[in-house]
């Protein structure tokens, strides 16, 4: 939010926010911050804003020092060393609240072909389907802790079949039904 004040001006505000935790006993503060209504027990956080935006030219845009800034970027990226799995790690919870994504896909995302995506997860003693229901399973868990939304609900988000499914998988996961596991766990 304040990056984009700082951009675009600071009367600049959201259409709304939403916010994957349950509604406290006072939003204020986050409507006050965002100057928007701010929507609780969401599946994911979100900043909505209209697309109009994006097209806006910065007027203290300087090009030189973007170039600039690319290239060390660049440099610092070629010289850290890629770790594949928590970049895959990465990019599926990014996309698991729009799509499923399948090895073939994040494969492509990452310019490989899917028998290295799958040879170089085996190296690190996993498969795709492993990452895949982690992610999957630290969403889960969050979903359930901090917000009231249904497991039905959580359910759909996370692209299960079925009620029924994802408990069983969750159920697989941890040990105890998700019911169960909300209760226990329930963020404060």
């Amino acid at each position: 939010m304040r990056a984009v004040r700082e951009l675009c001006g600071p009367d600049w505000a959201p259409s709304e926010i939403l916010i994957p935790r349950r509604e406290p006993a006072d939003a204020g503060p986050y409507r006050n911050f965002s100057r928007a209504p701010a929507r609780f027990n969401e599946e994911t956080a979100a900043v909505v804003f209209p697309a109009g935006l994006l097209s806006w030219r910065l007027p203290t845009a300087n090009a030189l020092a973007r170039t600039t800034i690319e290239q060390q970027i660049m440099e610092l990226e070629r010289a850290a060393a890629p770790d594949l799995v928590d970049d895959l790690r990465r990019m599926l919870r990014a996309e698991l609240m729009t799509k499923r994504s399948s090895a073939r896909q994040m494969a492509e995302h990452f310019s490989v072909d899917k028998r290295t995506l799958t040879r170089h997860l085996h190296t690190h003693g996993m498969g795709y389907k492993i990452v895949a229901d982690e992610v999957r399973f630290e969403a889960a868990k969050q979903l359930l802790a901090e917000t009231d939304i249904p497991l039905a609900q959580i359910s759909a988000a996370l692209d299960f079949s079925e009620p029924a499914a994802f408990t069983h998988a969750f159920e697989r996961w941890s040990g105890v039904a998700p019911s169960v596991w909300r209760a226990e766990h329930r963020a404060d």
